[in-house]
């Protein structure tokens, strides 16, 4: 019986207590998202895995700074779009 998957509110309140579990748990939900999007608007994979990780310290670093948990994809989705933004205009 394969394990139950666990509730996407309880592994944001544990990433942002700290639990880098929880944090790592995060990413891993989200990254083929970030990636596919991060790809789709840069067409090229290097680019995609730089702004992945770009992507991935802003979680880290603002996790805290989230109010609507029910929109965390969203909100993932958007911090994505931003850092593409941002490394093409550099």
């Amino acid at each position: 019986m394969p394990a139950k998957e666990e509730p996407l509110a309880d592994i944001v309140e544990r990433a942002r207590s700290g639990s880098r579990d929880a944090f790592d748990a995060l990413i891993a939900r989200f990254e083929g998202k970030v990636m596919k999007t991060a790809l789709y608007l840069t067409r090229n994979p290097a680019d995609a895995q730089d702004i992945a990780q770009e992507v991935y310290i802003k979680i880290f670093r603002s996790i805290r700074s989230c109010r609507d948990l029910d929109r965390i994809g969203y909100w993932i989705y958007r911090i994505t779009i931003n850092k593409a933004r941002d490394f093409q205009l550099t």
